[in-house]
């Protein structure tokens, strides 16, 4: 499963009930829909990083015949070459040794590559704990163990050694910089954003609302700096409400997440006249930090401010799309675009084509993530055709072609149908959009 962007829509596996079987299909998703994976820049490529590029074309099946054997190969080499450095330095040295850091954190990595988190976990807690003994239980150093650490327990559903890894975290960023330093927020934003994957919505709510509290004491209520984390606690609203339990699933969208969006916008509004500044102080590549980057706290702050008021108009108006309030949706789609227009910005490259944004089965309940027994499922897909209006709405479905079984077509053309899209504007204004194709990829239980 492809998490959605949290900067650009983009198409990704939703898993639901179908039809009453087990299926997958491909469900429209946009910016506001689930926060993606961050980058995190780690320490240059090493043994772990090159193996796992040959690991994961093995284990995917990307690799056919020999090539995959050779891929397969070699990532069993390199394992084997760790786990031999591990017991070479372990017996030299001890088990608290400077040394066993590199090949514990690559061993884990490679894991990770290859989906074996139950091999990776134990690996990578060592190497949490060796940092910890060699430099003290604050040391900066274990926060890059804790990056694919995280990514497992969020595939094995381990919420809780999650939120204490988390919470380690926080507390390593509290010791540098102080619980209520502004350098605090990209490390709050980044832990939750971990949350948000593990759908521990509340968790995720909790630790932005720290950061609104951060912000407003460092600049007031309309420092810039609430935007962020008025909008990551909208996503949590939206997202809370495509993964919810069947019997929930008539609850509509969450008015304080439109609340909070409508704050967010305002926000933006009121200091699209000033001087602009970043919106945050990034602190580091491994909190969710981005140096230098265009959207993160760059010295083109101009270009921080643009983006980050086209980027809380669009996701507002993505919320009135999902909430059915088209027109209001539409008024502040040309409001995104004449402010991306009067930035500098491509006003086709923003709202040129149109956009799927997330939105809710007509049956079933999407999982976040695929089932982990797919090899007892089997695939087909469906190439759509279809016009998506001026008001975002999808009409004159037709399966082109597909593999499918006629029932199957059906229902996932329903969901189809409940699509809701960003439209196509051309020169400042919504236009309806004929011959929009996707294919629709779907996994039903044998």
């Amino acid at each position: 499963m492809v998490d959605p962007m949290r900067d650009a829509p983009t198409l990704s596996a939703a898993f639901c009930m179908l039809l009453g079987i087990s299926v997958t299909a491909l469900a429209a998703t946009s910016s506001a829909g689930k926060a993606a994976p961050t980058d995190i820049a780690t320490e240059g490529p090493d043994a772990g990083e090159i193996a796992a590029r040959a690991a994961a074309s093995a284990v995917s099946g990307d690799s056919a015949g020999q090539n995959g054997d050779i891929a397969a190969g070699a990532y069993d080499a390199v394992v084997r070459d760790l786990l031999l450095r591990i017991e070479t330095v372990e017996k030299e040295h001890g088990h608290v040794a400077r040394e066993l850091e590199a090949p514990l954190f690559e061993l884990g990595k490679l894991y990770v590559s290859a989906d074996q988190c139950q091999n990776a976990i134990p690996i990578l807690r060592q190497a949490a704990s060796l940092s910890q003994r060699l430099d003290g239980v604050m040391n900066p150093r274990q926060l890059r163990v804790y990056e694919p650490l995280s990514e497992c327990y969020v595939s094995l559903d381990m919420v809780r050694d999650l939120a204490r890894v988390q919470e380690q975290v926080l507390l390593v960023r509290e010791n540098a910089y102080g619980k209520y330093d502004v350098r605090m927020l990209p490390a709050l934003a980044h832990v939750g954003d971990w949350y948000e994957r593990a759908g521990d919505y509340q968790s995720a709510r909790d630790v932005y609302l720290r950061a609104m509290r951060i912000a407003r004491k460092a600049g007031g209520d309309q420092d810039i700096r609430l935007v962020l984390p008025l909008r990551a606690i909208a996503r949590t609203y939206r997202l809370e409400m495509q993964y919810e339990q069947e019997g929930l699933r008539g609850r509509a969208l969450d008015a304080q997440g439109q609340r909070t969006l409508e704050r967010a916008a305002r926000i933006v509004r009121a200091h699209a006249s000033e001087a602009p500044r970043p919106a945050l102080l990034p602190t580091s590549s491994t909190d969710g930090g981005n140096p230098g980057g265009a959207r993160g706290g760059s010295s083109n702050s101009v270009e921080v401010d643009a983006h980050l008021r086209v980027d809380t108009l669009l996701e507002l108006a993505d919320w009135y799309q999902m909430a059915g309030a088209v027109r209001d949706a539409v008024k502040v789609y040309k409001e995104a675009w004449q402010a991306a227009v009067a930035s500098g910005q491509s006003g086709p490259e923003l709202l040129g084509e149109p956009q799927p944004i997330l939105y809710r089965a007509a049956v079933g309940v999407a999982l976040r993530r695929p089932p982990p027994d797919r090899e007892k499922l089997k695939h087909y897909w469906i190439d759509f055709e279809f016009t998506v209006t001026r008001f975002g709405e999808v009409t004159n479905v037709v399966a082109k072609n597909a593999t499918a079984p006629r029932d199957l077509q059906f229902g996932i053309a329903e969901n189809l149908k409940r699509t809701h899209y960003r439209p196509r504007f051309v020169d400042g204004e919504a236009v309806d959009t004929s011959g929009v194709h996707i294919r629709q990829g779907v996994w039903v239980a044998n």
